[in-house]
């Protein structure tokens, strides 16, 4: 039987939002509500959270409680208080919840046809999160940066989950939100790429390519299908 085509989908940015970087999401949200600080202060906030919960770990925690722990720590950095820190965190998680149920329901007619996986940079629990989202019994493999000790854009953590999957890169298609974490070192394995273009964290080079680009779930299945379609 002729191998499936391996779709591997990174997850923060690309699936649990409509291809917007968190940290410029959260910039979003948090500059009215501190006023008084710079764009680059309620970055760094972002930043410093990130890179504490990376340290740190995480292992049962849901992404509500990941969510949880990434407002209320800006928050406390940038001296706001735990009830609308609690509140902001409940309001994104909704709107994850409302956006996973979505890629569930693409997923179950992906697998159909084709290997679904999902990698990503990660704090550890990232078979947790697919748990929570009732993505289980659709997504293998799932690689967690914080559980191989590999991280993007280190082509060598896509390479991993192609061979966890018995593939081949030639055979693989990458979706992700970020071009030099996602597109870039997939592209250089072999892989054809999807880039999921959302709000960004940093302007990007416009001369940036990938074999597709897309904005919504709907362009995403007809790139797949489109790339994947006999010819």
């Amino acid at each position: 039987m002729e191998t499936r085509t391996l779709l591997l989908f990174d997850f923060g940015g690309t699936l649990n939002t409509n291809g917007d970087h968190w940290g410029a999401l959260f910039r979003r949200r948090l500059s009215p509500i501190f006023p008084r600080a710079t764009v680059g202060e309620i970055e760094q906030a972002y930043i410093q959270v990130e890179r504490s919960l990376v340290s740190q770990g995480l292992g049962p925690e849901t992404f509500a409680e990941t969510l949880r722990q990434q407002v209320v720590g800006q928050f406390e950095i940038l001296g706001g208080d735990q009830e609308t820190a609690e509140k902001l965190a409940r309001d994104f998680y909704k709107g994850v919840r409302k956006r996973m149920r979505s890629v569930r329901l693409l997923f179950t007619r992906l697998v159909v046809h084709h290997q679904v996986g999902v990698v990503s940079n990660f704090y550890g629990n990232l078979p947790v999160v697919i748990e929570e989202f009732g993505l289980a019994d659709l997504v293998d493999p799932v690689v967690d940066s914080s559980i191989v000790g590999i991280r993007q854009p280190n082509a060598e953590i896509w390479r991993h989950a192609i061979e966890l999957a018995s593939n081949a890169a030639s055979r693989t298609i990458v979706v992700g939100d970020s071009h030099k974490n996602d597109v870039a070192p997939a592209a250089a394995l072999g892989c054809r790429t999807i880039w999921y273009r959302g709000l960004e964290w940093r302007p990007v080079d416009s001369a940036l390519t990938a074999s597709a680009e897309v904005t919504s779930l709907e362009e995403l299945e007809e790139a797949i299908d489109g790339m994947t379609s006999p010819r």
